[in-house]
């Protein structure tokens, strides 16, 4: 046991003192010793005394002890003050232990005691519940002596407890590396699993990664596999990627499965469409290169064609013998099982993808590839030109007279349990009723048309093939495009020829066009009208001439002899064995990998002309729009202007009327009023005359202007009224016309205008209510308190009942009457008269515009979607033109995973640089 040993566990005395006294107690040994020792001239007490202490603090005499520590002055002395500290916190005086362990802290001469002290320090501080100072003090004793007994322990426990994770993590990181632990790699392992290491970038862990990997190979997997698990949630994975790839470039690192299968995923990841292209591209060409270095097994092969793929659409972008080992690897290595699963991931990705931005893939499209994937089917397309007897072989097979001669579309035929017809078109798949229809349809010649076709048939049923009928060869080159395009869907063909003509220059030149379109294709032949052939040696003869013929441009042609007229179960059965004698399934899966992948390049290409069109079409999208809004601003105000204008019109007819009618009341109640004067009689009773006199006056106006005026403004309203549905009429013929014109350049009704005629309905009514009667209030014509009303009211008053004074006044009020001015009067009754009449006028803008209400908000309305919808698209138009890869990228992206799986196809074959 070393004295350090000794001083940390208080057992120095024993070891120095207690050697060959074991039957004594150590108060009396060293009790002894004191003694002997003070005999010397120079008597060193220290280390008695120190040891003293010890034994005094073993049996918790602890006050003792600190008297002897205290009196230690040599080399000893900072153990005993570090003792007396313990003392101190053993009787409950933390604050004077706390005291001497700081002062012995700073100048210990020995990492051991500056050690102890410190675990000391920190277990006093956590009994305190004083966390900061115990980190702080751990974090010292771990940086100044981490090899110290369970100081790393004991810090690692803490940070876990306490959570504080960046401690926890750096001091593993740390320790690991220092001392090539493997504890101390799987504790960092750990801390990545529960995501402590989710704030710390990549390169952090770059030293660590290569440290854990001459450590053990187990760990390095299952740490680098967390790591990229962590990083691959946050914003660092393309970084994490950048940093594993330099640190695996600088090592020497061998054939790993789990490394392989998570450079796998990743660049599956990467080139899914999700990130940019100026962001990867720096990253792909060393991860290709390293997954190539570690990948094993079947990885081996993605790795390669990934790496062959990428160059081809960035060249230089990979060193030559990275390129020049994936073709070895290529070339070298077995095919892959299921590829076509492969394959459409990678369509149903390009799919997906189009979905999000709108572009829906076709119908069409989508039925094609459906029926590629349906492995229980052989598709046998059947071809061949007119007069050969196509038709009728297909209605042979089928047991029914369904085909008609010279169709012009693409039937697909199969098995079903009932008739199922539907057409296919790019945007619908539509149900065809009954098989007249389909006749019908398909009797057409405007557009190639696709039918599915399902009804019951055996010879489908049993053999499990559908027939894929082509359109018959007329030289013309959009249907024979047409039958190009579907040859995809064929798994064989079989080419029908005439038994009376076969094989012709014409059907020779069909034939090569197919076999350079489609080289890989069977081709199986069937001749067709056997029966017109008199005799069977001569229909040998026929065959063996027609086989030998074939065979010049098909070496392997065989033919098969055929009679549409014959209904025989044995011709179906070796028919059906002639088109399945080679059939090998490896290379059906070959052939609709092929096809699979031809559709999706189709479809790759069509997405980018798609993005073509789609500026262009939002270009004169545009500008249709803003012409289109022009037509609506001009018409808007057009219609205004014509709102205007009919309100100012009709308000002016309607005043003239009512001015006609105010001066033939103003003209003709002074008249009616001094015709009153026949009213005034020379018996007449003086006395009250001037009363009755103007009672009788207001009821000859009330008269006149029932009798006569009511009845002729009626007559002038219902004018009026007329004129102005008339005008309305015009109006809205014009507005028809105008919204007849614009929506033949929208090719839709999208303008349509009510006008609200119930106001002339109001009109009339109002014209009712105001005209049927009128009752004025009687007001006093003769009250003008003039000197010749004044005297002749006070006459007849003083007078009237004397008749000496009759005639007197008889003549005074005749010529009164006759000789007044009436002029005011009749102002004031025409105006009474006349207005409820005014309260109709004020009312007629408010009516007018009632009329007009609907198409003013109707193109208010469409000039503002109008505008609205011209901003959206160039919002879209901006997007499309500052960020164009956001379009472009993932498209290319695309095809460099097609041309990955096409490398995949041609696994095992030769294959030529492509540097």
């Amino acid at each position: 046991m070393t004295l350090e040993e000794q001083l940390i566990n208080k057992t120095y005395y024993k070891v120095t003192y207690m050697n060959g006294q074991e039957g004594k107690h150590p108060i009396q040994v060293l009790g002894d010793a004191y003694l002997l020792e003070q005999q010397n001239d120079l008597p060193d007490l220290s280390f008695i005394r120190y040891a003293q202490g010890e034994v005094y603090f073993q049996y918790k005499d602890f006050e003792a002890a600190i008297f002897k520590w205290e009196n230690i002055h040599n080399e000893l002395q900072p153990w005993a003050r570090k003792n007396m500290a313990d003392a101190y916190l053993e009787l409950g005086l933390v604050k004077d232990a706390e005291e001497i362990y700081l002062s012995i802290q700073p100048e210990s001469p020995s990492p051991t005691l500056h050690a102890e002290v410190s675990l000391q320090l920190f277990s006093l501080y956590m009994d305190q519940g004083n966390i900061d100072k115990a980190d702080k003090v751990l974090k010292e004793v771990v940086s100044l002596n981490p090899d110290y007994p369970n100081v790393t322990e004991i810090a690692r426990r803490f940070y876990e407890e306490q959570e504080k994770v960046q401690d926890a993590v750096e001091l593993a990181v740390n320790e690991a590396m220092r001392t090539d632990s493997l504890e101390w790699f799987q504790f960092v392992g750990e801390y990545v699993e529960k995501g402590w290491t989710k704030t710390y970038k990549p390169e952090y862990f770059k030293d660590f990664i290569k440290s854990v990997h001459q450590v053990d190979l187990k760990c390095f997997e299952q740490t680098v596999a967390s790591l990229w698990k962590s990083f691959k949630k946050g914003d660092s994975y393309l970084e994490w990627l950048k940093v594993l790839n330099h640190v695996l470039s600088e090592m020497e690192i061998h054939k790993n499965a789990v490394i392989s299968s998570l450079y796998k995923e990743a660049y599956v990841d990467l080139i899914e469409g999700n990130y940019y292209i100026k962001e990867i591209s720096t990253i792909i060409p060393d991860h290709l290169t390293n997954w190539q270095r570690v990948s094993v097994a079947t990885d081996k092969i993605f790795a390669a064609s990934a790496i062959l793929a990428w160059s081809e659409m960035f060249p230089s972008s990979i060193d030559l013998g990275v390129i020049s080992d994936a073709e070895y690897n290529i070339c070298h290595t077995e095919k892959l099982d299921n590829v076509l699963s492969y394959c459409l991931k990678l369509y149903n990705s390009i799919a997906e993808w189009a979905r999000s931005h709108e572009l829906e893939v076709g119908q069409k499209m989508k039925w094609m590839v459906q029926q590629l994937m349906d492995s229980n089917v052989q598709h046998l397309m059947i071809a061949g030109p007119t007069g050969n007897g196509k038709s009728s072989f297909i209605n042979s097979v089928l047991g029914e007279n369904i085909l008609k001669p010279s169709t012009s579309s693409i039937v697909v035929f199969k098995d079903s349990d009932a008739v199922d017809i539907h057409e296919i078109t790019d945007t619908t798949i539509k149900r065809v009723e009954d098989i007249s229809d389909f006749q019908q349809i398909t009797a057409s010649q405007l557009h190639t048309k696709v039918i599915e076709f399902g009804l019951p048939c055996d010879f489908f049923y049993k053999n499990g093939i559908a027939f894929i009928d082509s359109p018959s060869f007329q030289g013309n080159a959009k249907t024979r495009n047409e039958f190009f395009h579907y040859l995809q869907l064929a798994d064989s063909l079989i080419f029908v020829l005439n038994a009376s003509v076969p094989f012709t220059d014409k059907e020779c030149d069909i034939l090569l066009q197919i076999q350079k379109f489609a080289p890989s294709l069977p081709i199986y032949f069937v001749l067709n009208k056997i029966d017109t052939i008199y005799g069977e040696h001569e229909a040998n003869r026929i065959i063996e001439e027609t086989e030998s013929r074939l065979s010049e441009y098909f070496p392997s042609a065989k033919v098969f002899p055929y009679s549409s007229v014959y209904d025989s179960g044995d011709q179906l059965d070796q028919l059906a064995e002639f088109v399945k004698a080679d059939n090998d399934h490896e290379a059906l899966q070959q052939g609709r990998t092929e096809k699979l992948l031809f559709l999706i390049r189709q479809l790759i290409t069509e997405l980018l002309e798609r993005r073509v069109k789609m500026e262009t079409d939002i270009v004169n999208s545009i500008s249709w729009n803003e012409d289109i809004a022009g037509r609506l601003t001009g018409a808007l105000h057009q219609l205004k202007d014509l709102e205007g204008e009919k309100i100012q019109h009709i308000q002016t007819e309607y005043q003239m009327m009512e001015e006609e009618i105010r001066n033939e009341v103003i003209n003709t109640i002074p008249t009616i009023l001094k015709g009153c004067t026949d009213f005034i009689k020379e018996d007449s009773d003086f006395r009250h005359f001037h009363s009755e006199l103007n009672d009788e006056m207001n009821n000859r106006v009330q008269d006149y202007l029932h009798n006569d005026i009511l009845p002729k403004y009626y007559e002038l309203l219902k004018k009026w009224i007329a004129n102005t549905n008339g005008e309305f009429n015009q109006c809205k013929e014009y507005l028809d016309e105008m919204c007849e014109s614009l929506n033949r350049l929208y090719g839709e009704d999208r303008l349509k205008l009510e006008f609200d005629f119930r106001v002339i309905d109001d009109w009339s009514r109002d014209a009712d209510r105001m005209t049927n009667a009128v009752r004025l209030e009687k007001i006093n014509i003769l009250s003008k308190n003039t000197p010749t009303q004044l005297l002749l009211t006070g006459a007849g008053k003083l007078f009237g009942g004397m008749k000496q004074n009759r005639s007197m006044l008889y003549n005074k009020y005749k010529s009164m009457v006759d000789s007044e001015d009436y002029y005011e009067v009749a102002v004031i009754i025409a105006n009474k008269f006349l207005q409820q009449f005014d309260l109709f006028e004020k009312g007629l803008d408010r009516d007018i515009s009632m009329f007009f209400h609907h198409p003013l908000s109707v193109f208010e309305q469409i000039i503002a979607e109008t505008y609205e919808k011209i901003q959206s698209q160039n919002d879209t138009l901006q997007n499309l033109r500052a960020n164009p890869e956001s379009y472009k990228d993932p498209i290319t992206l695309f095809e460099v995973r097609l041309r990955q799986y096409e490398w995949i196809k041609d696994v095992g074959k030769d294959v030529q640089p492509i540097y």
